[in-house]
């Protein structure tokens, strides 16, 4: 075996048991966290909190603000005494069509492709990081939250009968006493049941959402992709021939990929880390040849999360000729 044999043999080795074989990253139960859509922002980052609460529901106030303006109960400055045209519970479902159709619109939707897009990113890093074998339970952990997330927003769907409160408002409105007052508090009772109609869109569609994820076919491949891989980097691993030691080749080796001094001199760094540094590194002299391997997107690496995927044995040897080549 000459000596670049012997580099390649190396390389395989600390390619497959630090990176797709490692157990040294998060268990599966923090992958499934780290990968978590919340609308708290609490774990996995502001994605849905962004996507709703600060988008969404800024736009439900703004229809609401301008539908139920104390204006369209003043006519010369003064508050009207006649129900206006059209200032009745028609108004509630405008309002509720309104924002149902922002949230159908091309602006939401182009906020959940970036969300999904960062779900795979995350992904994507932590198959390189936590091994496939934590990284294909930790995506079912994350599929079943997922699912039961999406089950607790339409569990929070109102179904209070708000037409009965209103119509019995209309009649008040439409009386011959204090009619100025009751239909101020008609636009009271409207204005808060069409609060309540466009939470019930913004529920309903984030169950949708986060359905849509939960059920999403690219997740439930990329899953069983990643024992394919695993498996097969198993096999390879096995059928690698043992090295006879050599401590020159060792040396003039540990020098073009320094696990250990990495592992020596930075704090909080093990070998796993230390090699996925080294590997990061040598594929970013490759940054032209993984574009056209369409395996960086966008400036961010792709390779187990590439659409449509890679064969696992391409995967592997693509990968490993990169860093051979970069690095020898």
């Amino acid at each position: 075996m000459n000596k670049w044999d012997y580099f390649n043999q190396k390389l395989q080795k600390d390619f497959f048991r630090y990176t797709i074989l490692c157990h040294d990253g998060l268990t599966a139960g923090e992958i499934a966290s780290s990968l978590e859509i919340t609308a708290r922002g609490a774990v996995g980052g502001n994605d849905l909190m962004h996507l709703l609460r600060e988008m969404a529901s800024n736009e439900s106030r703004r229809i609401i603000d301008e539908e139920f303006s104390f204006d369209r109960i003043k006519k010369n400055g003064a508050f009207v005494s006649e129900i206006p045209e059209g200032f009745g519970p028609e108004l509630v479902t405008k309002v509720s069509c309104s924002f149902e159709s922002y949230m159908q619109s091309e602006v939401m939707a182009g906020l959940e492709r970036k969300v999904v897009s960062r779900l795979i990113g995350r992904i994507e890093k932590h198959a390189w990081r936590s091994g496939l074998a934590n990284l294909s339970e930790g995506i079912e952990m994350f599929i079943k939250a997922t699912r039961k997330k999406a089950d607790g927003y339409l569990s929070a769907v109102s179904a209070s009968d708000w037409k009965t409160e209103a119509n019995s408002a209309m009649e008040k409105a439409s009386g011959r006493r204090n009619r100025t007052d009751n239909i101020i508090e008609l636009r009271s009772i409207l204005r808060d049941a069409a609060v309540q109609e466009c939470d019930n869109v913004l529920y309903r569609h984030a169950a949708e959402f986060l359905s849509s994820v939960a059920d999403s076919p690219v997740l439930a491949n990329i899953k069983t992709y990643a024992v394919r891989v695993e498996e097969l980097a198993h096999e390879r691993l096995e059928a690698l021939e043992k090295l006879q030691d050599d401590s020159l080749l060792d040396a003039e080796y540990n020098k073009m990929i320094p696990v250990d001094f990495y592992t020596r001199n930075i704090e909080k760094v093990d070998a796993s880390k230390a090699f996925y540094m080294i590997m990061m590194q040598s594929l970013a002299r490759k940054e032209n040849e993984l574009k056209a391997k369409e395996w960086l997107v966008d400036g961010e690496i792709r390779i187990f999360t590439k659409q449509p995927l890679d064969t696992p044995e391409t995967v592997i040897d693509g990968v490993l000729e990169l860093i051979s080549q970069s690095l020898f």
